[in-house]
């Protein structure tokens, strides 16, 4: 069974009728993958950036209370979408049946993902859910990562252009670190619609 990683964009909270987007794009997904769903922060990690400026809270405390707010969104995309079960570890997800799961990242991310092989991620603002979600795409063998956003892919920049894709703010600054060479990457704006 092959995988898909799949990033929900965290200002896709904002929506009021994210529920149906996402089982939308859910239902048109290849049936030969499962699928892994990892949740952005938006608003709430956006505060924290806010509470950091004015708090002096250093650049490792951000980072990993944004993990923890990650947690607590990928909860929310559980409320609308109760059907798909949380998982909390790399064996936990192995383990589940489920065709559709979404991490809850914050365990697995400080206890279990500076061991994995390969580039471990940094600390810092340059790594949101976008590096992460490629992370776990690497480690999972994945032959498809999809980066679900409310904006499209910017038309001037060049598909595979990660730096200048960062540069603009789509993706992370260490996104690029983590794409594995031979990862099918979608870009795809919700609502859904059937182009990639």
């Amino acid at each position: 069974m092959n995988w898909h990683v799949a990033k929900i964009g965290g200002s896709l909270l904002e929506r009021t009728d994210l529920a149906g987007d996402l089982r939308a794009w859910l239902q048109q997904r290849p049936r030969d993958s499962r699928v892994l769903l990892i949740v952005g922060g938006g608003q709430m990690v956006d505060s924290l950036r806010d509470f950091q400026q004015r708090l002096a809270i250093s650049d490792e405390s951000a980072h990993w209370l944004a993990i923890d707010l990650l947690d607590s969104t990928s909860n929310i995309v559980g409320q609308l979408l109760p059907e798909i079960p949380a998982v909390a570890t790399l064996g936990e997800l192995l383990l589940s049946a489920s065709p559709v799961v979404r991490v809850l990242p914050a365990t697995l991310l400080r206890d279990e993902e500076p061991t994995w092989p390969g580039t471990p991620l940094g600390i810092g603002w340059q790594v949101t859910s976008d590096s992460i979600a490629a992370r776990m795409a690497e480690i999972l063998g994945a032959n498809r990562l999809s980066l679900l956003k409310s904006c499209d892919w910017p038309a001037h920049i060049a598909a595979g252009d990660w730096r200048t894709a960062a540069e603009m703010g789509y993706v992370d600054g260490d996104f690029g670190r983590h794409v594995p060479k031979t990862l099918e990457i979608e870009c795809q704006r919700l609502p859904f619609s059937t182009s990639s």
